[in-house]
């Protein structure tokens, strides 16, 4: 970070002129190449970094039908001033390159169907966060069609209409936390990845991007310049380590107003004395044992927060192998247990100031189950249908992709509030006080929210 920082800042003095830096730095939320972390540290309180680029993942990851993930703690980087720019990379029909296993590895585009809901899925996904997007066509010719291009010069004019616009970031109801400094605490790997802070904040996007809800994603380490009033779930992907500010902190700020905690993994189990599950369950307040054979596998049970979801799999995607957990607490309401063992893989407790919810995998959520967890938090639901992608972080922006392919059954906070679609004009009808917009697997409808 003191390196990346000092680069820019010798490039800036250099060029003699105004000018603006751009480095590969925005992977704290996917984690995806060593070292690009001490944002909070580094990056953030300095104004040497302008732009913080990082690419929309590989292997699959970003085709279309996809739900792709954040490589920024989002709502941190913005609030510091940070642009997020994504490296559209996109191989299409017309690069020279002819290679199968380079096309399978990262992505290739044979039709504009396919291109076409991609770029438009990237752009509202990064515009959703204050970002944007930059076309890197590294062998020339990836872009060189006249269908191309057009759909470019369509983008532009979206963007132009939305950048403009100033107080469309309002604070959600829903707050993920990443910690910055857990980023660190651990040493299992997976291929390049530091496991558990893959799986627990990369992986775990793949249900949130589908899950139809608005959320904020900040770094711990801003949490006490925010007003966390306004919040009602608060959910912690790494806190494998807290210090004793930071524990404070939570139980003076967020241990109240009836909020919801949710823990994943291991929380607290990171101690100055040593691994601990009596520190998990002071933190969490549900009791925590280590479990002898790790289980990657649970189904749920009938909970208030699991309806209709008993016996089917818990979580997206665990392959983390090396360290499990299972609650043990009378107190606690089971959730989730694993399916070999029938251990509680997941419980929920309530207290006279908030309720906690535990999580042992660590990735444990789904669109479905993030949609109870939600309703339990008196959050408000946007997409009442969850599956496809959907990202509503600033205001007046939705942005849908086909995944599924649903019926999507959209209703929002205000009842007068419309939506118009941004690339035909078209005003959506409103019936029962849903807009129901069916998508095809591979679409990508972008909405502006009119009187939000």
């Amino acid at each position: 970070g003191t390196f990346a920082d000092a680069m820019c800042q010798t490039a800036k003095a250099a060029a003699g002129k105004p000018v603006l830096s751009l480095m590969w730095w925005g992977r704290g939320g996917s984690l995806m190449v060593y070292p690009h972390f001490a944002q909070t540290r580094c990056i953030f309180p300095s104004d040497a970094l302008d732009f913080m680029g990082a690419q929309p993942g590989y292997r699959g990851e970003r085709h279309a039908g996809c739900s792709v993930f954040q490589s920024w703690v989002t709502d941190s980087a913005r609030s510091h001033g940070k642009v997020m720019m994504c490296e559209a990379d996109f191989r299409t029909w017309t690069s020279p390159v002819n290679s199968l296993l380079h096309d399978s590895q990262n992505v290739r585009f044979w039709s504009e169907y396919d291109l076409r809901g991609v770029l438009w899925r990237e752009l509202g996904r990064m515009l959703s966060v204050g970002g944007g997007l930059w076309f890197y066509d590294m062998t020339a010719g990836w872009f060189k069609d006249p269908a191309i291009m057009r759909e470019v010069a369509a983008m532009q004019q979206v963007a132009d209409k939305l950048v403009q616009r100033r107080q469309v970031f309002q604070p959600s109801e829903i707050l993920l936390v990443s910690d910055e400094d857990n980023y660190y605490a651990s040493t299992e790997q997976l291929n390049i990845w530091n496991g558990p802070n893959f799986h627990c904040i990369r992986k775990n996007q793949r249900a949130w991007l589908r899950s139809g809800l608005k959320f904020d994603f900040y770094y711990f380490q801003d949490l006490p310049r925010l007003d966390m009033r306004n919040y009602k779930m608060v959910v912690f992907l790494n806190a494998f380590f807290l210090s004793t500010e930071k524990k404070q902190f939570i139980t003076e700020k967020l241990q109240r107003d009836n909020k919801v905690l949710v823990w994943l993994y291991a929380p607290g189990y990171m101690t100055e004395r040593g691994f601990s599950t009596a520190s998990m369950g002071e933190l969490t307040g549900i009791n925590v044992l280590t479990c002898g054979e790790v289980e990657r596998e649970a189904v749920f049970v009938d909970s208030v927060v699991s309806r209709g979801l008993a016996g089917s799999s818990v979580g997206m995607d665990n392959k983390l192998g090396q360290l499990g957990f299972a609650v043990d607490d009378a107190a606690a309401t089971p959730i989730m247990r694993y399916r070999r063992s029938g251990l509680v893989a997941g419980a929920m407790r309530d207290f006279e100031s908030h309720r906690s919810v535990y999580l042992a995998l660590p990735v444990s959520f789904s669109p479905e189950f993030l949609q109870q967890l939600a309703s339990y938090a008196d959050a408000h639901v946007y997409n009442r249908t969850p599956g496809d992608f959907f990202m509503h972080r600033r205001s007046d922006l939705i942005a849908l992709h086909g995944v599924e392919g649903n019926v999507n059954r959209l209703v929002l906070p205000k009842p007068e509030a419309r939506l118009q679609d941004l690339l035909s004009g078209e005003w959506l009808p409103k019936e029962n006080g849903e807009f129901q917009v069916k998508l095809q697997p591979g679409e990508t409808r972008l909405l502006e929210v009119v009187g939000y």
